[in-house]
């Protein structure tokens, strides 16, 4: 392997193909961002014929205040309600005896395959009080509690659980190996999980 590297060095060959791959890939992902900037682009088009007085009228309007106050704090209790569900149910699943933790792994994915609209209507359906900010909170934490979930569990399968071992032998409690282990050995895809729900919010 160490021949091969050097000839391909001294003919440039090697050098050619490691240049010419992120060329590649910094073309692909230059069409992706134009084809998505497309929709934004026409509606930056509308809005410039339309008038900056009406445009103005139009932003600073308070149903517009009203809907992003909903928007923040609607993402806001969704993405903590989703951190609290995934996280408590990927440890009840990658760290206790849980009896049938296989068919809990998959039935707590199950949400992330029904539409959304299909589960607001089933819960709009069952029960009057899935109304309003409760409502819509309680709906989109079902919905998309598993974007968190997913993460954590595999961060927690691949984590070393004799730490956790370690810190009950020396007499620490469960809670606090818990929050101090558990917790800080998949603090990233909690926060990698948590940042997803607050995307697909602010997109719905």
């Amino acid at each position: 392997m160490t021949l091969l590297a050097d000839v391909q060095d001294a003919t440039g060959t090697g050098a050619g193909r490691r240049a010419s791959r992120p060329v590649a890939l910094l073309t692909a992902a230059a069409l992706v961002a134009a084809l998505m900037a497309v929709p934004l682009v026409f509606l930056l088009v509308e809005a410039g014929g339309a008038g900056a007085g009406e445009l103005r009228g139009l932003i600073f309007r308070s149903l517009t205040w009203s809907l992003l106050w909903n928007t923040v704090r609607l993402a806001a209790v969704v993405t903590v309600a989703c951190a609290v569900i995934g996280t408590g149910a990927a440890w009840c699943v990658e760290r206790t005896d849980l009896p049938g933790r296989r068919a809990w792994a998959v039935l707590v994915v199950i949400p992330l395959a029904i539409p959304d609209f299909v589960v607001s209507f089933g819960w709009n359906s069952l029960w009057t009080w899935a109304h309003g900010f409760i409502g819509a909170a309680i709906v989109m934490t079902l919905a998309v509690y598993p974007l968190v979930y997913l993460p954590v569990a595999a961060s927690l399968r691949s984590a070393d659980p004799s730490q956790e071992e370690v810190a009950r032998s020396l007499g620490v409690g469960r809670f606090r190996t818990f929050a101090r282990i558990t917790l800080g050995q998949a603090k990233g895809a909690i926060g990698g999980g948590c940042l997803l729900v607050a995307l697909v919010l602010l997109a719905e």
